[in-house]
C-alpha cells in the first residue's frame, strides 16, 4: 500500500486536501469519488511509502497503546479522534506512523478492526479478532482492556524466561572469547619453549598446540566450517523433519521440556479465556492460539483438539488422551465446559500455570549456574594441564 496526497472539491465547491492510503492512484481516486469528492490532483507521497517489516515495536509499547485507546473509547471519544490523539502520545515514530495510516483508513470508511488488519506484522490475528468481537458486541473498551492485560502478562512471563537464558548465553560467549584468546595469544608463546626442550608432550598440550597452529594457518577453514555448520543447522531446523525432531527433543529435556509445556499451557489458557470472554467462536480461538505456540509438537496437538471439536466432541476429550496437556488443565476445561463457565476456569488455570512457569524458570536458573561452573572448571583444568604439565617436565629436566 502507498500514501497518496490529494486535492479535491466537495459538492459545494469547498477545497479538501489530505492523504489517503490505497493500492494505486486509481484506487485512491475511486475511494475519494465515493465520498462525493471531485479530485483534480492526486500524487503518491514518495516519503510515506509503507514498507512491510520496517516497524519494530516492543510488546510493552503495544500494551500501553491499547490501554490508552481503551480509556479514550470508554470515555466516549470517537475512534477516529482517539487514534489521532494516540499518534501524539506514542514515543515510537514507526508505531505513530502506522497509527496515522490507520487513521486514514478509518476516515476512508474502514472499521477499526479492518484498519488494524492492514498491518498484521504489528496487529496479529489475536489482536484483530478480539477487536472484531468487541465491535460486534458493542463492548470495545472492555475487550481492549482485556487485550492490554493479556499482552502485559505475556510480556512479563516472556521477560522472565529470556532472563533465565541470558546468563548461560553471556557465560558461553565469555568462555569462547577466553578460549580463543588463550589458544591464539598465550599458547604460541609456550609452544616455542616446549619444542626447544624436545619434551614428550602430554595429550592436552598436543591438542592445544594443534588448535593453535591450525587456527593460525587455516583460520579461514574454521570460519567457513562455522558458517557451514550454522547454515546447515538453520536449514535443518526450518525443514519439517528437523523442526519436528528438535521440538520432540526439547520436550524430553529435563526442566526445559517442563518449562516449554507450562509456558505454552499458561499462554493457551490466558488467550482462550480472553477470546471466549470477547465472544470469539471456539474454533477461531484454536486457530489463533496455535499460531502463538512455541513448539511444533504442541501445535500439532492443538490441531488434533480442533479436529475433535469440529466433529462435535468437547474440548477436553482429546486433551485427556494427549500426553502434552497436563491433567489439571484437562480437568479444569472439563469442569468449565460442564458448568458453562469455561472462560473463568481457564483464567484460574492460567494463573496457576503462570506461577508454575515462574517456579520452573527459577529451577532452571539454579540448575544452569552450577552446570556452567562445571563446564568452566573443565575448560580451565584442560588449559592448565596443557600448559603446566610440560612445565613440570621442564623443571624436572633442569634439576636433573
Amino acid at each position: 500500500m502507498s500514501t497518496y496526497t490529494y486535492k479535491a472539491r466537495t459538492s459545494t465547491g469547498a477545497l479538501r486536501e489530505g492523504n489517503i492510503i490505497a493500492d494505486s492512484a486509481d484506487s485512491a481516486r475511486s475511494k475519494l469519488q465515493r465520498q462525493s469528492l471531485r479530485v483534480f490532483f492526486i500524487e503518491e507521497d514518495k516519503e510515506k511509502i509503507w514498507k512491510e517489516g520496517t516497524v519494530h515495536i516492543q510488546s510493552i509499547e503495544l500494551m500501553m497503546m491499547t490501554r490508552q485507546l481503551s480509556t479514550m473509547v470508554k470515555a466516549g471519544v470517537p475512534i477516529l479522534t482517539a487514534v489521532k490523539s494516540l499518534q501524539k502520545q506514542i514515543g515510537n515514530p514507526g508505531l505513530a506512523d502506522v497509527l496515522k495510516k490507520v487513521e486514514l483508513l478509518i476516515s476512508g470508511g474502514k472499521t477499526l478492526s479492518q484498519a488494524l488488519s492492514a498491518y498484521p506484522e504489528i496487529f496479529n490475528d489475536l489482536y484483530v479478532n478480539v477487536v472484531i468481537a468487541g465491535e460486534a458486541g458493542g463492548v470495545l473498551p472492555e475487550v481492549l482492556q482485556r487485550l492490554a492485560t493479556l499482552i502485559e502478562r505475556d510480556h512479563e512471563i516472556m521477560t522472565e524466561v529470556k532472563g533465565a537464558l541470558r546468563y548461560p548465553t553471556y557465560v558461553t560467549l565469555a568462555l569462547v572469547g577466553a578460549f580463543l584468546f588463550l589458544v591464539n595469544i598465550v599458547v604460541p608463546k609456550f609452544t616455542t619453549m616446549f619444542l626447544r626442550f624436545k619434551l614428550d608432550l602430554p595429550i592436552p598440550t598436543r591438542i592445544l598446540i594443534f588448535l593453535s597452529t591450525t587456527m593460525k594457518s587455516y583460520w579461514w577453514a574454521y570460519l567457513l566450517g562455522g558458517i557451514a555448520l550454522y547454515l546447515g543447522f538453520h536449514s535443518f531446523k526450518k525443514s519439517s523433519y528437523g523442526a519436528n525432531l528438535l521440538a520432540r527433543i526439547q520436550l524430553k529435556l529435563p526442566v526445559v521440556g517442563e518449562l516449554i509445556i507450562k509456558f505454552n499451557m499458561a499462554r493457551f489458557a490466558n488467550l482462550m479465556s480472553t477470546l471466549i470472554r470477547s465472544g470469539v467462536p471456539v474454533l477461531n480461538c484454536i486457530d489463533i492460539i496455535k499460531k502463538t505456540v512455541t513448539n511444533q509438537v504442541i501445535e500439532a496437538e492443538f490441531l488434533k483438539v480442533r479436529s475433535r471439536i469440529e466433529s462435535g466432541a468437547p474440548i477436553h476429550e482429546y486433551m485427556e488422551e494427549s500426553p502434552v496437556f497436563p491433567a489439571m488443565l484437562t480437568q479444569m476445561v472439563q469442569i468449565g465446559e460442564e458448568s458453562g463457565s469455561l472462560d473463568e476456569m481457564l483464567a484460574t488455570v492460567a494463573d496457576h500455570f503462570e506461577m508454575e512457569t515462574r517456579y520452573t524458570v527459577k529451577a532452571l536458573t539454579s540448575l544452569i549456574e552450577p552446570l556452567m561452573t562445571v563446564v568452566m572448571g573443565i575448560m580451565v583444568l584442560g588449559l592448565a594441564l596443557g600448559i603446566f604439565m610440560p612445565m613440570w617436565e621442564m623443571t624436572k629436566a633442569t634439576k636433573g
